[in-house]
């Protein structure tokens, strides 16, 4: 599962960056698992490190504004990803849901 945590988190940054109301170039990007919250109770997430722009046809575009995308769209398309993933591998038989 945790590789489909790397997987749709990139799907969705990428996707957005690559929209020219952004960024509308490819995003470069450095992300590490943490299995654990702040209480260290299990928690897996993802922080991810990224550039402020991209490349698009080989040359270097910055960020125009002080993010690359929006938090909520970034958000929103991440967890349509995810969940839509969570779907596909149960019904794969690739999930098993214990408790």
């Amino acid at each position: 599962m945790y590789g489909t945590l790397f997987q749709e988190a990139w799907a969705a940054l990428s996707k957005l960056c690559a929209d020219r109301h952004y960024l509308g170039a490819r995003p470069g990007a450095v992300a590490v698992l943490h299995t654990w919250g702040q209480n260290l109770h299990y928690h897996p997430h993802i922080h991810c490190i990224v550039p402020g722009g991209g490349l698009r046809g080989g040359k270097w575009v910055s960020a125009r504004e002080e993010f690359l995308v929006p938090v909520q769209a970034l958000s929103a398309m991440f967890k349509g990803k995810f969940v839509s993933a969570l779907r596909r591998h149960y019904r794969a038989g690739r999930l098993r849901l214990d408790g």
